[in-house]
């Protein structure tokens, strides 16, 4: 959910205490779901634990491009040396188009797996299915297109990591489970943790679920040095836990 003048929230905390003060970790916020609530509404929505509403997603980052100044280019992105994309309708690596629009990945490279080379893991065949849906042809991977093996250019790679994350539409960040092969929650496979929920009297109530950052705070990938910099290095952010994704531009925080 967004913030938006003029909208209602209805929302309440249970907790163990007689008289609880503050929203803490040990306690629950339940909302009332209102069966008139729309995209623009300030008020709790169920979250489908199998799937991301990509309705809801487009919105936010519709908001973000045709709203914010602060996060659109300060010019023209001209392709960099030798940088290359995997192409999500082809799956396949190859050079970047000349000013193409592209998204990138921060993730945990973690341990190598046994799994064939000629096969994505899943966080990047997650990554093609996001990319595709928000409308975009081009991902942009450092494990896939720098070439790991060519000391000379993937040294140039990394001293451009910064244009390459800052230039991108959106990065879409990982931040659930420990490596590559966990995927994207509620993207394939990886279904997310359940929306707690009950009703009283024909009134549903749906768990609120805790502020991104504790998720961020606990996860593998705040950890890493690099993937911390890939993420403040990006105009707008695409977060991915194990309860719901986010969204996180330099304006505007938006949460499912």
């Amino acid at each position: 959910m967004h913030h938006k003048s003029g909208t209602k929230r209805t929302a309440f905390v249970v907790s163990a205490e007689s008289r609880p003060r503050t929203v803490s970790r040990d306690n629950i916020v339940l909302g009332i779901i209102h069966p008139d609530a729309n995209l623009d509404d300030f008020t709790p929505r169920l979250i489908s634990p199998d799937k991301i509403d990509y309705d809801v997603v487009l919105e936010w980052f519709s908001l973000c491009q045709n709203l914010h100044h602060d996060c659109h280019l300060r010019e023209a992105a001209k392709n960099l040396p030798d940088l290359k994309m995997i192409d999500c309708t082809t799956k396949g690596v190859v050079a970047a188009p000349d000013r193409c629009d592209y998204v990138a990945l921060s993730y945990v490279w973690g341990l190598v797996s046994n799994q064939s080379d000629s096969t994505w893991p899943l966080v990047v065949e997650d990554s093609i299915s996001v990319t595709r849906s928000l409308g975009f042809r081009y991902l942009w991977v450092d494990r896939y297109c720098i070439d790991q093996d060519e000391s000379e250019s993937k040294m140039t790679q990394i001293a451009q990591m910064n244009r390459i994350y800052s230039n991108a539409q959106t990065t879409i960040v990982a931040a659930a489970g420990n490596g590559p092969y966990y995927g994207l929650p509620g993207v394939s496979s990886r279904t997310r943790k359940r929306q707690g929920t009950f009703e009283i009297d024909g009134i549903i109530l749906a768990e609120v679920f805790p502020d991104t950052r504790q998720a961020l705070d606990a996860s593998t990938w705040i950890s890493r040095a690099w993937t911390y910099q890939e993420s403040f290095l990006s105009r707008r952010r695409l977060i991915f836990t194990d309860r719901q994704v986010s969204f996180v531009c330099n304006t505007m925080f938006c949460a499912e």
